[in-house]
This record gives structure tokens, sequence and C-alpha cells, in this order.
């Protein structure tokens, strides 16, 4: 008899999950998304902006892979798209009905993405060419970080990039987004753990340090010198790339 009760109680739970509404997926109250009006007509022209805040999410002359990239949490070499969606802009200002979290955002701007430009994606895994960040044969030469906390890195009066409690992934991906930029993406093969306290000087002045950062990308000799001074280096190889395909997407989003 208990037995019997005990296995109806199961059934009738499992029932109850499999007949319970599905939950909405989150999504902003209201939202403004309109083509950008500083559209750049060259390489150079006004920066792009996001600004997520707990109940806001503003995005100023924003592209879609840019979009698409904060959306996913991903880097502009991750999205595969046709060539508009790295160059067409947009501002977008979107509204919740009160304060969420930074992941939630994210997610509302996928739903928004999907409704306004009729976004649609499927993930993929590519063996691509990729820079491969290692130890040089004379070891590395890097200084343990000195305190705790999350990486930073800051700029000194004489051009030198300071990393603090920067491990070398966060130092590979550095190197693979915009402005330091690759023309590949930068795998951490180093086999090093922890955190450090280094510096990487590739221009001589400020000057000179910002005509390098305004180019597309950058060439992997632009970071070998100072990357020797660290015991590091970079190679060239293959390696497996998880990438977001842009299936369909409207250049003209829907109005508001």
């Amino acid at each position: 008899m208990r037995g019997n009760i005990l296995r109806n109680l199961l059934v009738a739970a499992a029932f109850a999950i499999r007949s319970a509404p599905a939950q909405p997926a989150p999504a902003f109250e209201v939202a403004s998304v309109k083509a950008s009006q500083n559209s750049p007509t060259g390489k150079e022209g006004p920066q792009e902006s996001i600004d997520p805040q707990p109940a806001t999410l503003t995005m100023r002359n924003t592209t879609l892979r840019s979009c698409i990239r904060w959306a996913y949490s991903l880097k502009d070499y991750q999205v595969v798209g046709p060539e508009w969606v790295a160059s067409a802009r947009y501002d977008i200002v979107a509204k919740s009905a009160g304060p969420v979290a930074t992941a939630d955002l994210r997610r509302m701007l996928q739903a928004l993405l999907s409704d306004r430009f009729q976004l649609t994606v499927h993930r993929d895994t590519k063996e691509l060419p990729v820079y491969a960040l290692v130890v040089g044969k004379s070891g590395p030469k890097l200084q343990a970080a000195a305190g705790d906390g999350k990486a930073t890195l800051n700029i000194s009066s004489d051009a030198r990039l300071a990393f603090r409690n920067t491990s070398m992934a966060e130092l590979a991906d550095r190197l693979s987004v915009r402005p330091f930029g690759l023309d590949h993406p930068v795998l951490d093969k180093t086999g090093l753990s922890g955190s450090y306290d280094f510096t990487l000087k590739f221009a001589d002045s400020i000057m000179e340090l910002k005509q390098s950062l305004a180019r597309e990308s950058q060439e992997p000799g632009t970071y070998a010198s100072a990357l020797a001074d660290l015991g590091l280096k970079l190679e060239g190889q293959r390696g497996p790339v998880e990438l977001l395909v842009v299936d369909h997407a409207e250049k003209a989003p829907t109005e508001n």
C-alpha cells in the first residue's frame, strides 16, 4: 500500500512538472533600436560604446557583430556572418521592468536581436589558424602578482602597458581582441597557472602606441620583442575555435 502511494505521488509530481507552463524568456519592457546617425564613412569614426546598467542597456554606434558578441559573451573573431554585420551601426537603448543581473541583460539582448533583426544563429567549432602563447626556450621571466583582486591594465607615461594580477589566459584573451587583437585568435598554451605583474612595451611614445592600437589588427611581430622580455612567444598553429554563425539577420531592424 505504502509503495503504491509513493509511486502515485511520483507520477503526479512528474505530470505536474511536464504540465507546468514554460517560464517566458526574460525580455526588456521597452527598447529603441535604430540605425546610428554617427556611422563612420571610413576606418576612422565615432567609437562604439556598450553601457550595461542594472535596469538599462545602452549601446551607441555599435555593429551588429558587437551586439551579438556582447549578448553571447564572445570575442569578435567568434562571430561569423555577412560583411555588413561588422560595418552597419546601430543605437540601442533598452530598459527592463527593474534591476537585473548582467547575465539576464545578455539573455534579454539575445531575445531583442532575434525580434528586431530576425537574427538566427547556430554554434560551430572549426580548426582555424591561431597563435599559441608559449614559453620560450629560456623559460618564463614573470613576477608573481603582489596582491589579489581583479586583473587590471594601465598605460604608463612612457607608453608601457602595465598588467597587474593577470593570468596567461587573460593575457591571451587581451591579445585576441581589439585594440590589441592579432589577425588570429590567441590561445594560452604556456602551462603557467597563477597571476602575474608585468609590463609590455612595444611603442616608444604614447602617440606611437595610439597609432599602433588604431590599426584594424596587429601583426604578431608587434609583440615579439616585448613578449621575449617575459620569456614568452607566439607560435602559429591550427586549433579548435568555437564560433557563433549568423544564419540570418535583417540589416534594417523592425520599427520601435
